[in-house]
C-alpha cells in the first residue's frame, strides 16, 4: 500500500502507519519533515488492510492511498523501493530544462501525468509494479497496466516530458485545483454531479477562461461553479460570455453566479438568455 503524507498530514491513520516496523519513508534520504510528508510504502496486510479500507471510504483523503502489486519474488520489496527513488523526479524537455518532484503517491497527481506518458514511458513508470490502482471515493476504480511494449526499463527513467507533455499536465493541474477550490468556496453548486463528470467540466472551465483572458480568481470561480454544476453548454452561447466579461469590468462575479441554465435549457445555444 502506498500513502502520500502530503495529504494525510495530521491524519491519525498516518500516525499509526509510521510508527510500523515495516512501514518505509520512502524521502527518509531528504530529512525528518520530508519524509513525514512524502509517500510511505507499507505492507498490505494486518492493520492496513482496515487501514485501506477507511482512507478509500473518506473522500477528502481517498486519493492518498492506492495499492501496488508486485510479483512474488522476496527481492522485489527492494527493486520496487529502489524505482520509486528514481520516480520521485519528472524532468522536462523544454529550454532550460527543469527538474520536479512528482508526487506519484497523490493519485490525482499520478493520473494527469499518465494521461500524457507514451507507451514506453508507462511501461518504465511501472517497472516492477504490475498493477497499480486507487479507488477513489465517488469514482470507479482505476487501475493501471503496463501496455504491450518492448524496450523499456529503468534505463528510461527518470521520465522526462516533452513541452506538449508538460503543458498538458500544467493544464490538468490547474483544472484539478480550479475544481477544488470550487469545493470550497461553492460547494453547493457543484454538489449533485457526479465527481468524474466535475473533473471533466472543470478543465472544459479551465479551458474556456485562459482562452478568455480571465484572470480575475473570483470570476474563475464563478464561471467553475457554474459551468461543473450546469454543463460546459452555457459556455457555446454569447449570453454567458457577455455577462462574465461585464462581471471582469465590474469586478463583481455575483451576475455570473446569478446565471441559471436550467431557464434557457429548451432553447438553441445562440438564443440563450438570462434570467
Amino acid at each position: 500500500m502506498l500513502l502520500d503524507g502530503a495529504v494525510l498530514s495530521g491524519n491519525p491513520i498516518l500516525a499509526s502507519v509510521t510508527v510500523q516496523g515495516h512501514a518505509k519513508a520512502l524521502y527518509a534520504d531528504l530529512g525528518r519533515e520530508a519524509a513525514a510528508i512524502g509517500p510511505w510504502l507499507i505492507p498490505l496486510q494486518g492493520e492496513a488492510l482496515e487501514w485501506l479500507k477507511h482512507l478509500q471510504a473518506d473522500e477528502t483523503v481517498s486519493h492518498a492511498v492506492s495499492v501496488l502489486t508486485v510479483p512474488g519474488d522476496i527481492g522485489v520489496k527492494f527493486d520496487v523501493e529502489r524505482h520509486l527513488h528514481v520516480l520521485r523526479h519528472v524532468h522536462t524537455r523544454q529550454e532550460g530544462r527543469q527538474r520536479y518532484f512528482f508526487r506519484y503517491a497523490d493519485t490525482r497527481a499520478l493520473s494527469r501525468v499518465w494521461q500524457v506518458l507514451t507507451a514506453v514511458q508507462q511501461v518504465a513508470l511501472l517497472g516492477p509494479v504490475q498493477i497499480w490502482q486507487w479507488h477513489a471515493q465517488g469514482e470507479q476504480p482505476s487501475v493501471l497496466t503496463a501496455p504491450p511494449h518492448k524496450g523499456a526499463s529503468l534505463a528510461s527513467l527518470p521520465l522526462r516530458l516533452d513541452p506538449q507533455q508538460f503543458k498538458q499536465v500544467l493544464d490538468a493541474t490547474r483544472a484539478d485545483e480550479l475544481l477544488a477550490s470550487t469545493h470550497e468556496w461553492f460547494p453547493d453548486y457543484i454538489a449533485r454531479v457526479p465527481m468524474p463528470l466535475q473533473r471533466e467540466r472543470a478543465r472544459h472551465a479551465q479551458a474556456w477562461l485562459r482562452a478568455q483572458g480571465v484572470v480575475d480568481a473570483a470570476i474563475e470561480l464563478a464561471v467553475a461553479a457554474i459551468v461543473i454544476g450546469q454543463g460546459q453548454q452555457v459556455l457555446h452561447g454569447s449570453s454567458f460570455t457577455a455577462i462574465v466579461e461585464r462581471a471582469v469590468a465590474d469586478h463583481d462575479p455575483s451576475a455570473v453566479l446569478d446565471w441559471h441554465a436550467g431557464d434557457v435549457a429548451a432553447a438553441a445555444p445562440e438564443t440563450r438568455s438570462v434570467k
